[in-house]
């Protein structure tokens, strides 16, 4: 486990501050970059990234922000899953603790409520 010198002051301000019953944050996969030909390694997609994270990073600080402001935390993934390196964007859906979490609906059952 590594520590992760990333952004502190979102912290308070996301989760302390207001409260919020939900907040999600996505942000870049850096292991879904090896997937881009056209971007050196070590590179980030964007000039205007400051940092981008491994899933394990991202997971280890979202849990930590979880943990201190009281939130449950699950992650997903966005667009296209890759078996080795993940998706190339990932989420993190923060519920605040003792609010109920409306159940997460399958493919299936969404498809039961279209129009034939």
């Amino acid at each position: 486990m590594s520590f992760i010198p990333k952004p502190r002051r979102s912290d308070a301000r996301l989760h302390c501050s207001w409260k919020w019953k939900s907040v999600v944050i996505t942000t870049p996969n850096q292991e879904y970059n090896v997937k881009w030909e056209t971007l050196p390694a070590g590179k980030f997609r964007h000039r205007d990234h400051r940092f981008e994270w491994t899933r394990a990073e991202f997971q280890i600080w979202a849990n930590g922000v979880a943990t201190r402001f009281g939130y449950n935390v699950r992650f997903l993934p966005v667009g296209p899953e890759d078996s080795v390196v993940g998706s190339p964007t990932q989420m993190g859906v923060f519920e605040r603790a003792g609010y109920p979490v409306a159940p997460a609906e399958s493919s299936e059952e969404k498809d039961q409520d279209l129009p034939n």
